[in-house]
């Protein structure tokens, strides 16, 4: 089997799918979550103090800036608290049944956390514990490669992947596949985006540096038609399970 043509056959794929993601953010429609971020909240919350918070996966706005950042302390405080139980849900095929149930168990586990501004809608929560997991294990930037695995294994990681997320929507198996790719491509890229205030023009400048250092992913510009929350989201996810799988890999070595 020629591995470079199987292997830019798919990436070539991921880049279509990903470069059209104003098709995705049309497919997922906004999404309207009742439960107001509190008037103690950071950046813009007074704007949307006793409003509904949106979060569209076509833009963003102060608003849904600042929703997202409340979700990302509350990501951070489960991590803290129910570590080895987060550990479970991301380990478990997304969109499945056990994800399902035991993000609700979660909210109990950790009830003294503050939801607000939590949404159902899987795929976010999945990004903000993603991200408060791989913070809690790495308080400082790792020495990560500018340039990631090699070709042949970080296709083996998203074929490990994609196994994980065939529960979930073409849409989302599109954009995971994408993110997957890049964190691959670019770690230390990818540690910098979360790194970032979310929101910040320090996080546009690093997305936007991800997809230029990792343009045979999704091409060399980052979609417009994009929410960053969203993109941060995915970003997480996929960085989360490949710091994990990489330093499995590395151990597997050793031995």
């Amino acid at each position: 089997m020629n591995v470079r043509k199987m292997i830019g056959t798919v990436l070539g794929a991921t880049a279509m799918c990903f470069a059209s993601s104003a098709a995705w953010a049309q497919s997922s429609g906004g999404i309207t979550y009742s439960r107001p971020p509190s008037a103690d909240a950071p950046a813009a919350s007074a704007s949307i103090k006793n409003r509904k918070a949106q979060l569209d996966p076509k833009r963003d706005t102060p608003e849904s800036f600042a929703t997202y950042q409340l979700m990302l302390a509350y990501g951070k405080c489960a991590a803290g608290l129910g570590n080895d139980f987060v550990s479970g849900i991301l380990g478990s095929p997304a969109e499945s049944r056990t994800e399902k149930h035991d993000l609700v168990e979660l909210q109990q586990r950790v009830s003294s956390c503050k939801r607000t501004g939590l949404t159902n809608v899987m795929s976010l929560q999945r990004g903000v514990l993603a991200e408060g997991m791989y913070r809690r294990a790495n308080e400082t930037a790792p020495k990560l490669p500018s340039y990631g695995a090699a070709k042949p294994e970080y296709q083996q990681f998203i074929d490990l992947e994609n196994k994980r997320n065939h529960l979930r929507s073409a849409a989302d198996q599109t954009m995971i596949s994408a993110t997957d790719c890049l964190v691959a491509q670019q770690p230390a890229i990818a540690d910098r985006v979360l790194r970032t205030e979310h929101g910040s023009d320090a996080e546009s400048s690093a997305m936007d540096s991800l997809f230029a250092y990792a343009s045979k992913c999704a091409g060399p510009k980052r979609p417009e038609a994009l929410s960053r929350s969203f993109l941060r989201a995915f970003v997480a996810d996929s960085m989360y399970q490949y710091t994990k799988w990489s330093a499995q890999r590395v151990s597997a070595s050793k031995d």
